[in-house]
């Protein structure tokens, strides 16, 4: 069994570093709550589809709510990032690629 904090821990993470790719790739093309809330719905149907799909998986709400708190950290750091001047991401990003 995996100890309570690191399983949240897991479920935030792999939720969050997900909403963070997908925001930073598709968030010129969508909104980025409409994302956001795409993402939490997929997460949510992968939750309650656990039951059905596997024997040894439940349905746990904790695990739900992780998941949704590592999309909302995602989706204010990609939010955070967009509040920055375009120049300035211009700049690390040819600094990155000499």
């Amino acid at each position: 069994d995996v100890p309570v904090e690191l399983d949240a821990f897991g479920h935030a993470a792999l939720w969050g570093v997900g909403m963070l790719i997908i925001g930073l790739l598709l968030r010129w093309r969508y909104r980025l709550s409409a994302l956001g809330l795409g993402i939490a719905a997929l997460s949510l149907a992968v939750e309650l589809a656990q039951p059905h799909l596997s024997s040894t998986r439940t349905l746990q709400l904790d695990d739900a709510i992780a998941n949704l708190v590592g999309i909302a950290l995602a989706s204010l750091g990609v939010w955070l990032r967009g509040l920055l001047p375009h120049d300035v991401r211009k700049r690390r990003t040819c600094r990155s690629g000499k």
